[in-house]
């Protein structure tokens, strides 16, 4: 026993300093000596109380954040309470904890205490355990009463001096009792009121012992139950049964008016067998409430399609506004059905329809409309008012984004064509989050004398129109809401590179842009065509510190950003993921002290054989925060590889960014 002690010991001691070391805690060496083999054995036969009673003080007043402490005396309490020489220790101990159970400043402290009675406490603890039983702390007095079960349970009752627990009764009158009596015992326990951790104790036990027809009047008790925490009880003991008797008491009370009842029966619900969720979940649709209607959906969004589908859509016609709602939240994440389509388009346009309930139909309608839905999504545009409209508008671009919807954009362009120069807004909007060429290019036409067009134009999808604005902010330099419709434009444009560089420098000739516009739209168009940009890097050598290679195409190309290696030379390569038309580059070395650095650039499309492109390799020009900006034989690649030999200051390379573009004149904007 002795031996298996020291085993123990030694584990709690190794887990307990490695616990130290994880969560940063230091404890002082000098005080605590060494833990030897020997030492642990002196500790087991002979503990001194001197130096638990200190460690009982310092757990009363400074809590117990120290593991080595608590380790130490759960330790002391198991060496004591085990059958040895230290046994002569335990009145001494039991009376230590017992003191400081009743002490101590916090009941999470007095947890602590309670904890180590239930191991060493006999019935000279009965006054303490008794008075803390009663405690206006739940934890404590549930704490209190399951030490006092522990200690009758490790004595024999007649040497007990204090009455038995109603948890101790009920056992006794278990093992007397036959199945239908044991029934009616727990659940009667179960139902009883004032004590949750009886109620506990009877529910675990009643799962061992439902019969089939003992299970019918649980679920008839569980459903009848007037206290949300003790049906939730009921329920889990029904949380491992698969028997379809239970499942339309599970889908009622996934129905329940408080919250917490409703997400136990719903967890225990998604556990079941999928066959009898799909015959008997339309009927549990149909009344959603404001109560239930979150564990629904997070129950819902558990099930595979192949259930939830079928299920949601049978019971549509019955559910209530509430039910239907979240049946379109729920649907639009699976590919829609006709009758849900035509449904959506119904509850969508209808004028009566609850505001909430529309925009969940027209959001479901984002993805699942099909052409035979765009000519009642048309006139929803301006059929729907208010805040709805927009919904509409959503709606329709998006399903005109949808492979073989191409009917949408023909039906738009026809539309704003038949308006003539004055569109409505709603349709010029429409077109700006479809986004297509043809309708890119109409609305460019009417932007001339159509402040609305020019606004649509601002707002185009992927700032595919920030050419066109360009041009127009080219014949009206000093429009203010230009202006900013090129800014907003650039800001995240996939427009044409070309064109883009075509835009700007047509508007530093006319000469009326400030150099401040002039300089952050050719930053934001550097940036748009930089084919680099955010594409996996790799190096031959290891980084210093946290200067990884993704750094140097991050767009950032201060100093404090990019990649510096452990050493010289360095090769690194960006991967561009696809063939690109490259033609020029834009490189930053690391800047500010007149150094130099020395490099070569090449291109492939494999990886393996390397096509040259720059050679810089005797190069002394300093770098600068400007950078260098190099054109060469416009040629197809995925890889492009930057060898840097030397840095003229020290054995590191920094590169603080490089840029690659599809032509030399992208890039290449000097305002100087």
């Amino acid at each position: 026993m002795k031996k298996w002690n020291v085993m123990v010991l030694s584990v709690l001691v190794c887990l307990c300093l490695g616990m130290a070391q994880t969560t940063g805690v230091k404890f002082e060496t000098t005080s605590e000596p060494e833990l030897t083999p020997e030492k642990i054995n002196t500790l087991l036969t002979s503990p001194n109380l001197a130096e638990v009673e200190a460690l009982c003080r310092q757990v009363a007043t400074d809590g117990v954040s120290d593991a080595l402490v608590r380790t130490k005396l759960f330790v002391a309490g198991q060496t004591v309470s085990a059958p040895g020489a230290a046994a002569q220790y335990l009145p001494a101990l039991e009376a230590l904890y017992a003191k400081y159970a009743k002490e101590s400043a916090s009941s999470v402290q007095q947890l602590f205490f309670i904890e180590q009675l239930r191991w060493v406490g006999t019935q000279r603890s009965l006054p303490v355990i008794l008075e803390l039983s009663r405690a206006q702390d739940k934890h404590v007095a549930a704490s209190a009463r399951m030490t006092r079960q522990a200690i009758e349970h490790r004595f024999d009752p007649a040497t007990v001096v204090f009455p038995p627990t109603r948890e101790r009764q009920l056992n006794e009158a278990l093992k007397k009792a036959d199945q239908a009596e044991k029934f009616r015992l727990l659940s009667a326990a179960v139902q009883s009121k004032g004590d949750l951790a009886y109620q506990a104790f009877a529910a675990r036990q009643i799962e061992d012992n439902l019969t089939p027809e003992s299970l019918s009047q649980w679920c008839a008790l569980t459903r009848q139950c007037d206290q949300p925490s003790v049906t939730v009880l009921m329920l889990r003991s029904l949380s491992v049964r698969t028997e379809p008797a239970i499942f339309d008491l599970l889908l009622e009370l996934g129905n329940h008016p408080d919250a917490m009842v409703s997400a136990a029966a719903l967890a225990i619900l998604a556990r079941q067998d999928t066959e009898v969720l799909r015959q008997a979940l339309p009927a549990r649709l149909t009344n959603v409430t404001p109560q239930n209607s979150k564990a629904f959906a997070a129950f819902l969004a558990t099930l595979p399609a192949e259930v939830v589908v079928p299920a949601l859509t049978t019971a549509f016609a019955s559910q209530n506004d509430l039910g239907k709602q979240l049946t379109f939240e729920t649907l639009a994440a699976h590919p829609g059905s006709d009758a849900m389509v035509k449904a959506a388009v119904k509850t969508a346009t209808a004028p009566a329809t609850e505001a909430r309930l529309a925009r969940a139909a027209f959001r479901y309608l984002r993805t699942t409309a099909g052409a035979g839905e765009c000519e009642t999504l048309l006139a929803s545009l301006s059929a729907v008012k208010g805040a709805l409209q927009s919904e509409a508008v959503q709606a329709y671009a998006m399903a005109a984004r949808i492979q073989g919807n191409e009917i949408y954009e023909v039906r738009l362009l026809q539309a704003l064509k038949s308006a003539g120069a004055t569109p409505s807004e709603v349709l010029l909007e429409t077109a700006a989050r479809s986004g297509s060429a043809p309708l890119l290019a109409h609305v460019s036409s009417l932007a001339a004398n159509n402040k609305d067009a020019l606004r649509a134009l601002s707002t185009w999808r992927d700032g595919m129109a920030a050419p066109q604005l360009m041009q127009a902010l080219v014949q009206s330099p000093s429009d203010a809401f230009l202006l900013r419709g090129v800014r907003q434009q650039l800001q995240a444009t996939l427009a044409d590179a070309t064109a883009l560089m075509q835009g700007w420098s047509a508007l530093r000739a006319g000469g009326q842009i400030s150099a401040d516009d002039l300089r952050d739209f050719a930053t934001m168009i550097n940036r748009a065509s930089n084919i680099a940009l955010n594409r996996p890097v790799s190096a031959s050598r290891n980084q210093e510190a946290d200067h990884a290679p993704r750094l140097m195409t991050d767009g950032d190309t201060s100093n404090n950003s990019g990649f510096w290696s452990s050493g010289s030379p360095v090769e690194i390569t960006v991967d561009l993921e696809s063939t690109r038309r490259v033609a020029a580059a834009h490189l930053f070395f690391y800047a500010g002290d007149g150094r130099y650095y020395q490099y070569r650039i090449d291109t492939s499309l494999d990886s393996e054989k390397w096509q040259p492109a720059i050679d810089r390799s005797a190069d002394t020009s300093p770098s600068t925060p400007e950078g260098f900006r190099l054109s060469f034989e416009p040629r197809d690649a995925r890889y492009v590889k930057l060898t840097v030999t030397k840095n003229s200051n020290n054995p590191s390379i920094h590169v603080n960014e490089l840029m690659l573009f599809p032509a030399a004149e992208i890039g290449m904007i000097d305002l100087d």
